[in-house]
């Protein structure tokens, strides 16, 4: 349900979505814990994509999978700037502060309960979130 919301509104806003995911066999994660993740993660993706200028290439890459022993999960998208960081910690852009940042927050809360690995990096226009989780 959540990744079909997520296509009706990529769709809505002309943004090009490629989810390539396998989560059959993925016991690291709960069921609310993938929601979480990948809930704020492709939330984050398409305001990322309409903070692009019109004419912009418009896209979301979402990618995951089991690999060796470890769960990887990587999403990329355009990124007009890069984000702001506090330390090695990603903060609102937004002007609310009190009422946003709180997702990205969430999405590493999960990753480090699970003893796993968070990064994200700005390259060539192009933010990319990783993370790798150990299934054992």
């Amino acid at each position: 349900i959540l990744l079909r919301d997520k296509r009706k509104l990529c769709k809505e806003n002309q943004i090009a979505l490629d989810i390539r995911t396998n989560f059959l066999d993925v016991t690291v994660l709960e069921p609310v814990e993938i929601c979480i993740v990948c809930g704020n993660l492709i939330d984050n993706a398409i305001e990322a994509n309409l903070l692009t200028g019109s004419g912009s290439r418009r896209f979301i890459e979402f990618l995951a999978h089991r690999q060796k022993s470890n769960f990887v999960i990587r999403i990329s998208n355009p990124c007009r700037e890069k984000p702001l960081k506090t330390g090695n910690r990603i903060v609102s852009s937004k002007t609310d502060k009190k009422s946003h940042g709180f997702g990205i927050e969430n999405v590493r809360r999960v990753i480090d309960g699970k003893n796993g690995f968070y990064t994200a990096k700005t390259e060539n226009g192009i933010y990319t979130v990783y993370i790798v989780l150990p299934l054992s």
